[in-house]
């Protein structure tokens, strides 16, 4: 319930300052705008029924055009977009490497003691290193969940985005159908 009320604020939020940016328009004339890329004539999106080079990505060329209307809309996205964006990979990157380099070492562990031939050996040699990864696997607990939370962050961001699009896009579709 929490996430729709903070849903709905924000798709209020967006129409409200996509309303500030047309200063020189009154409210209703705002709202009856159809879309620059949807105006006859001027529209590059081959909507016909008989086009074969049907643009299935509207929604992004709409979005693109309420974006160039709305800075601060624009500003947003870019934010989203920073967080949503590969430069988390860059910044755990140390990280990873360490991990997976742990990863390998306990992996050529397991090999080389299955290499062993007296069966008591392996067994306590087994339970040693057992050990040992356990241990290091705890030491860096912390981070793997710390991963694992904003991977998790950043799909529910990348959705709330596709969402942004939709319900940014719509009212402009409406005034389309509508004028």
């Amino acid at each position: 319930m929490r996430v729709k009320q903070i849903l709905f604020l924000f798709l209020v939020s967006l129409i409200l300052f996509n309303c500030e940016n047309k200063e020189k328009l009154t409210l209703e004339e705002q709202l009856n705008l159809t879309p620059d890329i949807l105006v006859e004539g001027e529209s590059d999106i081959g909507l016909s029924s008989f086009s074969k080079r049907y643009d299935s990505d509207i929604i992004s060329k709409l979005y693109s055009e309420a974006l160039e209307n709305d800075k601060k809309l624009n500003a947003l996205n870019e934010k989203i977009k920073n967080f949503t964006n590969d430069s988390i990979i860059e910044k755990t990157k140390a990280f990873t490497k360490y991990s997976n380099t742990n990863d390998h070492y306990w992996s050529s562990i397991d090999k080389y003691i299955s290499s062993l031939n007296d069966s008591i050996i392996k067994k306590e040699t087994t339970a040693f290193f057992d050990k040992l990864k356990l241990n290091f696997e705890n030491s860096i607990d912390n981070q793997t969940k710390l991963l694992s939370l904003i991977d998790t962050k950043k799909e529910k961001l990348r959705d709330q985005l596709t969402l942004m699009k939709l319900f940014v896009t719509e009212p402009m579709m409406r005034n389309y159908q509508v004028n």
